[in-house]
């Protein structure tokens, strides 16, 4: 699904478009309503609530951010574009991009604990 969006940072009248791309999946019999993205998700116990939901949450996703003045670095984080105040979202080979190794290693103390015991090797 694709939500479209206008959002108005009033401080400086920027004008920023959205076209996001999301989906909605059931799991344990909730529908889950997730964008890669801009890696936010919400979930209803129907459908078209977990769409109401998902709107919801974007909402709240960009009035955080333009309220901290920090949008456009939140959006170039998640590998968005922006020119001429449109925003385009990364492509999703970028957003499925494999992780690698020493990185998760590296900054995730769970993944460690987990591999440490194992002693794989890491390759720094």
């Amino acid at each position: 699904m694709t939500l479209k969006a206008t959002t108005v940072d009033p401080k400086t009248d920027n004008e920023y478009r959205f076209s996001i791309e999301y989906y909605i999946f059931v799991e344990n019999g909730d529908y889950i309503a997730w964008s890669p993205s801009l890696d936010i998700c919400t979930s209803g116990n129907t459908y078209s609530e977990a769409v109401a939901n998902f709107y919801e949450c974007f909402e709240l996703y960009a009035e955080y951010w333009i309220e901290h003045g920090t949008l456009e670095q939140d959006l170039k984080e998640h590998g968005w574009t922006i020119r001429n105040w449109q925003l385009k979202p990364p492509s999703q080979q970028v957003l499925m991009r494999k992780p690698k190794m020493k990185e998760l290693y590296a900054n995730n103390v769970s993944f460690e604990r987990v591999v440490s015991p194992m002693r794989l090797p890491v390759r720094v």
